[in-house]
């Protein structure tokens, strides 16, 4: 379970800030975010308006503002959103570039809430997602777990599988370009198959950690990163 050794509400904007000797984690509720013109530089706002569908104009847009305010706390500065800027590595990671340094960021949104997280040292594999806990059908725990994954169908239970899943995903730089059974988790252990195992294998099989924690009654984080013990290749 995560340990936020800070914890804030602030104000009109259901934000939180949670920070340990590892990250900072910013989660903001989509609807309670500040103008478009206060967060988003000119570039950012022509993308901003290219949104046609308004659910995800403001997925992104508070994706932005927890990306940026996360990257002003991290290094303990006081910049106009509009001047910290948020751009892509080649592996379509989201990475803010400051002062001649890069911070890779993981940005993730379910439900109500959008997150991001940074690492406060250098990181080459980062990744978080949230999802809502919620009863979901068989075919979708069918698609998305082994039999053995499953034995236990409490959402609780599976809803935090799926998130350490894209969590890990994302650290790994795949997204949804790769099968969730290519991932298998089962009392601690984790296994990757095809497509997930080969670019483990050429990525160097960096050593994982994962922190999985609940947050605001229904949804579950998780957050993986590069110190993982548990690992077994199939």
């Amino acid at each position: 379970m995560m340990t936020a050794d800070k914890n804030q509400v602030t104000g009109h904007r259901s934000q939180v800030t949670s920070k340990n000797k590892n990250f900072f984690i910013e989660r903001v509720r989509i609807n309670n975010i500040c103008r478009p013109d206060e967060i988003l530089s000119n570039e950012e706002m022509e993308k901003y308006f290219s949104f046609k569908i308004p659910k995800r104009k403001n997925e992104w847009l508070a994706g932005r503002f927890a990306a940026k305010t996360v990257v002003n706390k991290l290094l303990n500065l006081n910049l106009n959103l509009r001047g910290i800027p948020i751009t892509y590595d080649t592996n379509r990671r989201p990475l803010c570039l400051l002062n001649g340094k890069e911070y890779l960021l993981s940005i993730t949104h379910s439900g109500a809430w959008v997150a991001a997280i940074v690492k406060d040292e250098n990181t080459s594999f980062l990744g978080m997602d949230i999802e809502k806990i919620e009863v979901r059908s068989k075919f979708w725990i069918e698609d998305y777990f082994h039999k053995d994954e499953a034995k236990d169908q409490m959402p609780e239970y599976l809803t935090k599988l799926w998130t350490i899943k894209e969590a890990i995903l994302k650290a790994l730089a795949i997204g949804l370009t790769a099968n969730l059974l290519d991932i298998k988790i089962d009392d601690g252990e984790i296994r990757f198959f095809n497509k997930v195992l080969r670019k483990y294998e050429e990525i160097g099989k960096p050593k994982f950690d994962i922190i999985s924690d609940r947050f605001s009654g229904n949804y579950y984080q998780s957050i993986a990163y590069a110190t993982m013990t548990i690992i077994k290749e199939a």
